[in-house]
């Protein structure tokens, strides 16, 4: 079965910009980002998943869908990890502009 995923948006045809809140280097030399977003696409069966781990009564994933499709804002937060070969070597706290 293919993952249920709620798109949403504000149906003007803006884009917003996902925003890094928090990076960093970790012990194994990947890049840790804490990324706020209001565009990425909810999967509801995680989000279940979630609920779950943390004792949250179970909701019908239609009912769940239907509710993110037709919220007016959808955040998130999302660990993106970077392995050390792709992050280029940057230094923490280098920042472009500054």
């Amino acid at each position: 079965a293919a993952a249920m995923t709620a798109a949403v948006g504000d149906g003007m045809g803006s884009v917003e910009q996902d925003v890094v809140l928090i990076e960093t280097m970790r012990p194994d030399g990947c890049v840790g980002r804490i990324v706020y977003s209001t565009t990425a696409k909810v999967d509801c069966y995680h989000l279940e998943r979630l609920c779950d781990d943390v004792g949250w009564p179970r909701r019908p994933i239609a009912k769940v869908r239907a509710a993110l499709e037709n919220s007016f804002c959808v955040a998130s937060l999302y660990l993106e990890l970077i392995p050390a070969s792709e992050a280029g070597g940057k230094d923490q706290g280098e920042s472009s502009g500054e």
